[in-house]
């Protein structure tokens, strides 16, 4: 990509040797892997001045496309702001694969390549060869791997022989020298003594009472929000996270920040099954609520739902919004979302997090937003944009998020909360 390139003086050793390893690739697959906060966006942004090529970015999931985009700001260069300000989510991609031309000759970076499952990561080697473009896998195999079949970049590093360049000097957490040694630790995978700095420092309590750490996990939250600063909190499971949505929400009642009376609404949880799940009649019971990712001839258009009333081998048994049955069949599962319904209360002022796409209102899956105005057939968000509960009803509390959904997004302050059951979860 350049021969002998003129790096930037700000870069460290470890960052200007990867990048150079880079630049002088002829790998058609290449990797950069690190542990967190070792300089991968750095590293990336540097790159992208470096070659005059297409390029597009890609990101598994919408937090992390947006703090991708959210680099676009800071960038004098219009070309390199561009390709930051367009990158899109792998689904997107791959659903719309025109996106691929940009790359046309170019390069395709794809951003926490470790949570990309086999069949999207072949589909998008598939486009590339298409267009003549090269792959470059950014993550971390230490960190979470796909939620989909495979974990793809480290079979690719372990048996295909995939060349990568390695960050190993962490840069994030030099102004607090404290946190840097513990980072390190864990990162070398000294766990325990990572875990006992943590102790000594009083960065760890223990409240063994669900709704007393719900209700610290809040006062700790807006503490921080208070003081101007970036805040995210991260739990292991949904039941966590609603606990906490609850507690932080009734704080803000009591400090003022919710207005007007609270509005009861019924939601949907996606249970995140796997394709074979959704193809298995034992995981089907009555009254889960089936939505259609994908429109099904005959049977219903994207966002449609059903109720599920059964299921057999072939498929479900399901009432539509009509009550009128209808049959799902099982080739078509891949076409459809299985949750559970929910009441919730929102006032203006509550932050929602959207857990699906919602195309008609531009909602999209993982963005966290604030309502600014509610009632029980519209909702307003800051931002601008407007949906009836009616229609989309996948979303809930903004408050927590699973540490998946967290991961390729950076904030001042991180609050964990964490049950020690189910232990897996953790």
């Amino acid at each position: 990509l350049a021969r002998n390139p003129d790096l930037s003086p700000s870069l460290s050793e470890d960052q200007a040797k990867a990048l150079r390893g880079l630049l002088r690739s002829r790998d058609g697959v290449m990797g950069l892997t690190g542990d967190a906060g070792a300089g991968k966006s750095t590293v990336t942004q540097e790159l992208l001045h470096h070659f005059e090529v297409g390029t597009l970015l890609l990101s598994p999931n919408t937090g992390g496309r947006e703090s991708l985009r959210d680099l676009a700001v800071n960038h004098q260069d219009q070309r390199i702001a561009q390709a930051f300000d367009q990158t899109q989510t792998v689904a997107a991609a791959l659903t719309n694969k025109q996106l691929f031309q940009r790359a046309k000759g170019g390069l395709i970076l794809l951003d926490e390549a470790g949570l990309v499952g086999i069949k999207d990561l072949s589909e998008i080697f598939r486009e590339a060869k298409a267009v003549s473009a090269r792959v470059l896998l950014v993550g971390d195999t230490k960190q979470h791997h796909g939620v989909p079949a495979g974990d793809a970049l480290r079979i690719l590093k372990r048996h295909a022989g995939l060349k990568s360049q390695r960050l190993y000097e962490i840069h994030r957490q030099k102004p607090n020298p404290d946190y840097l040694e513990i980072v390190s630790l864990v990162a070398k995978g000294e766990v325990n003594r990572a875990s006992a700095r943590l102790q000594q420092r009083g960065w760890v309590t223990e409240l063994k009472d669900e709704g007393e750490r719900a209700r610290a996990v809040a006062t700790e939250l807006l503490g921080l929000r208070s003081e101007g600063k970036s805040a995210r909190v991260v739990a292991p499971t949904w039941a966590e996270i609603i606990r906490i949505g609850e507690a932080v929400r009734q704080s803000r009642r009591e400090s003022g920040l919710l207005q007007g009376e609270d509005i009861k609404m019924v939601v949907v949880d996606d249970l995140k099954w796997t394709p074979g799940q959704r193809r298995d009649f034992a995981e089907y019971k009555t009254d889960q609520v089936i939505t259609l990712v994908q429109g099904i001839k005959k049977i219903g258009r994207r966002g449609d739902r059903f109720k599920v009333a059964g299921a057999d081998a072939k498929g479900v048994h399901a009432l539509n919004s009509l009550g009128e049955k209808c049959f799902l069949p099982f080739p078509q599962a891949k076409r459809w979302s299985v949750g559970e319904e929910r009441e919730i209360a929102l006032a203006k002022g509550d932050e929602i997090l959207i857990r699906a796409n919602h195309p008609k209102a531009k909602l999209r899956n993982g963005e966290v937003d604030l309502i600014s105005h509610i009632t029980p057939d519209l909702i307003v968000l800051k931002s601008g944009r407007v949906f009836s509960p009616k229609e989309f009803k996948q979303f809930g509390y903004g408050y927590a998020v699973t540490s998946y959904a967290a991961q390729g997004q950076t904030v001042d302050s991180v609050i964990v909360s964490a049950p020690v059951q189910p232990r897996q979860a953790l």
